[in-house]
This record gives structure tokens, sequence and C-alpha cells, in this order.
């Protein structure tokens, strides 16, 4: 069974669209305190950078064999290169409109003998502008009929506003494409009409607004009733 899915993969063409980022792990030791100020004195010894947020699924779907192309916003910077050179490499198609007001998001850790020392991010949360909007649209209408499906892989960094978002949506339906979603925030609303959204079980704790309690004997049962209330007032096939 798991050999026919990978061969499925294989043949699969999935348009993600979703908030690119680029990771970035530095690697060094810290030996000492720094005498200027109470901080660990973090030594250099290498780093390496690959694909994170919607990136990160372009790698695993290539990784599974499935050809892919990614539809987002990324900044004028040297980090857009770097990224799409990234994409390119996991035999992607980059399909981005460039801003010169919102940066490629990246996110820098420091590990030091296997512990994180500090995560440093560098982004701005802002929703499309119109022509942003437009142009990404414009982009999701052109090349939809050529995937087999899509998947929206939302990190809450401005991408998919309510507009942007139920208007990509009409477009992939009138195409006729099945949306899969990784959701974010406390509506799913604009979700409607996708055919999965995926919560892990703090986000759908957050979207239903209860606490689960794991170790109650009717946690499972508690989850899919706040599953199936959830899509049914989001208008979401399953979840």
């Amino acid at each position: 069974m798991a050999e026919n899915v990978v061969e499925d993969f294989s043949r699969a063409r999935i348009l993600v669209v979703g908030d690119l980022m680029l990771d970035r792990f530095v690697s060094g030791r810290v030996d000492r305190i720094s005498p200027e100020a109470p901080v660990p004195v973090f030594r250099w010894e290498s780093e390496r950078e690959m694909l994170g947020g919607a990136g990160n699924v372009i790698a695993n779907l290539h990784a599974l064999g499935a050809h892919t192309a990614l539809v987002c916003r990324v900044g004028d910077d040297a980090e857009a290169l770097r990224a799409g050179e990234l994409l390119r490499a996991a035999g992607a198609e980059l399909v981005a409109v460039r801003s010169a007001a919102v940066p490629t998001i990246r996110k820098t850790r420091f590990v030091a003998s296997g512990h994180h020392v500090l995560r440093m991010d560098r982004e701005k949360v802002a929703p499309l502008v119109a022509a942003e909007e437009a142009e990404l649209l414009g982009a999701i209408e052109r090349i939809v009929s050529g995937y087999d499906l899509v998947v929206f892989s939302d990190y809450a960094k401005g991408l998919f506003s309510t507009s942007f978002t139920t208007k990509a949506l009409a477009i992939c339906r009138a195409a006729e494409r099945r949306v899969f979603v990784d959701p974010k925030g406390r509506d799913y609303r604009k979700y409607g009409g996708a055919t999965l959204v995926k919560p892990n079980l703090k986000e759908l704790e957050t979207v239903c607004g209860v606490r689960f309690d794991s170790a109650a004997p009717d946690f499972l049962d508690a989850v899919v009733r706040c599953a199936q209330k959830m899509l049914a007032v989001c208008n979401i096939e399953r979840a």
C-alpha cells in the first residue's frame, strides 16, 4: 500500500499557495560568557539554509516525487533569490509577486552543541495590497488547470486575507480542483468551499474556543464533535 501511495505522488502535480520562508541554521559553540554583558559568546562554525513555511511543503512533496509549483509573495531581496535557487533545486516552479515593502521571511536559528541558543526572525506581517492580490490571483487562474490539486499553506503572515482566500478558492472551484488547507487563525469561514482543512489539536482548540483533555474517556468524541461543528459552520467538506 505504501509503495502505491508513493507511486501516485510521483505522478501528481500539486500547486502550493502559501507563505514562503527561508530557514537558516547557524551552528557553533558557546564556551564563555561575554565580559561586556551577561550573555553567551557564540562562536560561529558553519551554517546552512533550507526552505521553510510553504517552501517546506514543496520540499516534502519533492521528496515524494511530486511535480510542484509555488505561488507566493517575496521581498525584493537576496533571501528571495536564495529561496528561488532552493525551489529550483526541488524541481518547483516559483510564481511570485515581489514586494519592496515586505521582506522575504527569514528565520535564523543559532545552535550550540545541539541546543538552540537564539532564534532571530526577520519578517513583516502585512496584507497584500490590491495590485499584489490581483497579480497572484491572475497567476493562479492561469496555471491551476495544469495541476491535480491545490494546497493552501497559511502561516498567518498576511497572504491569506479573507479577500484573497475566498477569491483564490473560487478560482480553484471553477477549475474543479480540490483544495487542501493547512490553516491558521480563529475564523475558518474564509476557507469555505475547501475540500479539507488540517488543523492540529491546538489550532482546533483555538478555532472552536475549547480546551480538550486528552486523558478524558470522551476525548476523541469531543474532537470529532468540535470538528463536525466547525466544518458545518465554515462550509468545508472535511477535516
